[in-house]
């Protein structure tokens, strides 16, 4: 199945991430996707469409949990074999035979089994972090820091993807992480307490990889800011502004829309070139040869990475460490 099979209406004021989750669905019901067919990438998704990465894989997400497909990690996402339940029993007893055949006692395959699901229940028992902003470079770089948080599993939202439906299923989600400039989103809108309680404004700043290499821009030398949306340059430049007035890019291209030849004139001019950190997953094959060609005839790619400020890790580590410290509790 191509990306370009699922038809996205961007003017609907249904979320994307549901229009695709929406559409993989019904051509399963249709029968024109079967089981094991790949699903497109969220690269497929971006070339054809321009959707972030966040955006699909939050509706895989979804389609997983519905037991719609199936995630192979390094693989793909594929569509669920529906006699997949029948297959596991045949395999199990294949495998109790083995076992039996190899001198285990039924007890000694009991506790055996017994303990690796209680291993397999404390894998599953993960913290859910629902992720909320509206410009997709910076959610990527707020996927990456959450992701390092152990033990826990992050759900991406897009807000201008939402169509201004914030709560419609937070509720399943142990904590709601979202900039604190985006909480005026909120406003006007009524909450459940329950919700309320697990929303948490947090901060970025820029990292110290991103700091040193700043530090090697010499003031005056030609500086261009390439990157997916142009929220995401004017926080850049606001940031550098703040830093150095003298830092400032001026000329902003997005490599979204751009073609081979816009971009290889605006590299022209350039010393050096700011971008999103996550880049490489984003560009098309093409870009990315011109943009190797730019570093090796001298020009400096500068990837910007935002990370979760020290005072907002600290309360999402808290956040966490009651959670775990609660269900410990309940569960003897």
């Amino acid at each position: 199945m191509k990306s370009t099979d699922i038809v996205i209406d961007k003017s609907s004021d249904q979320p994307i991430y549901q229009q695709i989750a929406d559409r993989i669905t019904q051509s399963v019901q249709k029968g024109f996707l079967n089981p094991g067919d790949r699903l497109p990438t969220s690269q497929d998704f971006f070339d054809n469409y321009g959707i972030a990465r966040g955006t699909v894989k939050h509706a895989y997400n979804i389609l997983e949990k519905n037991g719609i497909v199936t995630v192979i990690q390094g693989k793909g996402s594929f569509i669920k074999d529906k006699n997949s339940s029948v297959q596991t029993i045949d395999a199990v007893d294949q495998y109790l035979d083995e076992l039996l055949t190899l001198g285990f006692s039924l007890d000694d395959i009991e506790g055996l089994i017994s303990q690796r699901l209680k291993a397999l229940q404390d894998e599953q028992n993960v913290f859910k972090i629902a992720v909320m902003e509206s410009c997709p470079e910076l959610l990527d770089c707020l996927i990456t820091d959450l992701e390092q948080f152990p033990n826990t599993k992050v759900y991406p939202f897009l807000v201008n993807d939402m169509g201004g439906k914030h709560t419609f299923t937070l509720r399943e989600y142990d904590l709601i992480v979202i900039m604190e400039k985006n909480i005026p989103l909120f406003l006007g809108t009524e909450i459940e307490h329950e919700i309320k309680n697990k929303i948490l404004p947090i901060s970025t700043i820029l990292s110290s990889d991103t700091l040193k290499l700043l530090a090697k821009i010499i003031p005056g030398e030609s500086v261009g800011i390439l990157c997916q949306t142009k929220r995401f340059a004017g926080i850049l430049k606001w940031e550098l502004s703040s830093l150095n007035a003298m830092l400032s890019p001026k000329e902003v291209l997005l490599y979204s829309t751009c073609s081979a030849d816009a971009l290889l004139s605006f590299l022209k001019t350039k010393r050096h070139l700011l971008i999103s950190s996550n880049y490489e997953q984003n560009c098309s094959s093409e870009q990315k040869k011109i943009l190797q060609a730019y570093e090796e005839n001298g020009g400096r790619l500068l990837p910007v990475q935002y990370t979760i400020d020290n005072g907002s890790a600290l309360y999402i580590e808290e956040f966490i460490r009651n959670y775990h410290f609660s269900h410990y509790n309940t569960s003897r």
